[in-house]
């Protein structure tokens, strides 16, 4: 714990004409939480001693709890992920570290209080496409869902479309768009889940290796 005496105010006048004469109490506060400013008064009756003085005295601590430890590491493994795809043999490889590296970005930017990329998800996506790196892969559109997972997307004619989300790092959820066999135009849709090595194995009778690769 660590004493902080902060003589520059970073409550509103109000804030503080109502904390004027309530007891001096310390509070314990997040370090984080101090210095983004999130510290709401009214809620926590934190500690103001004097409206003249503005001074407050609040206990720090540092963010370093279990949960945020687990935080901590899963974001060092994303960040080893995403570089280890940009050193691999990947197809486009230094595209896709870019690309991913623009999604997290503007995940934290945009949603602060979203997932950013999935690890499981992420784990997923490479490897679907070390398990099939022999393929020549067109470069898919590369999305991220509200959950945080990894969607890559090819589309070919009006009539051919494929969605791949990373719902873990064994299983993926597709949906297909694709001419009827049966009847002339008509389009059929597919959705399923299934494991990401036996992706094409299920897709053969709709030949969409025929659209997706170079």
């Amino acid at each position: 714990m660590v004493l902080l005496q902060d003589p520059s105010p970073i409550w509103s006048n109000e804030d503080l004409l109502w904390a004027e004469g309530k007891p001096l109490q310390r509070t314990p506060v997040s370090l984080k939480k101090f210095q983004n400013k999130r510290i709401n008064i009214r809620d926590t009756v934190n500690t103001v001693g004097s409206l003249v003085e503005y001074s407050y005295s609040i206990d720090i601590y540092e963010d370093n709890t279990p949960f945020e430890q687990l935080i901590d590491i899963e974001d060092k493994e994303r960040k080893d992920l995403i570089e280890g795809a940009r050193r691999s043999s990947l197809p486009y490889a230094e595209k896709i570290y870019h690309r991913l590296n623009i999604l997290t970005e503007a995940s934290e930017e945009e949603y602060p209080n979203t997932d950013l990329i999935s690890v499981d998800s992420l784990y997923g996506f490479l490897k679907l496409f070390k398990e099939f790196e022999k393929l020549n892969f067109k470069y898919p559109e590369i999305t991220l869902t509200p959950l945080g997972n990894i969607r890559i997307q090819w589309q070919g004619d009006k009539e051919h479309y494929l969605s791949v989300e990373f719902i873990s790092n064994q299983e993926v959820k597709i949906v297909l768009f694709t001419p009827d066999n049966k009847v002339i135009g008509k389009i059929s849709r597919i959705s399923a889940k299934m494991p990401i090595v036996s992706i094409f194995e299920n897709l053969q009778p709709y030949r969409v290796l025929t659209w997706i690769t170079e």
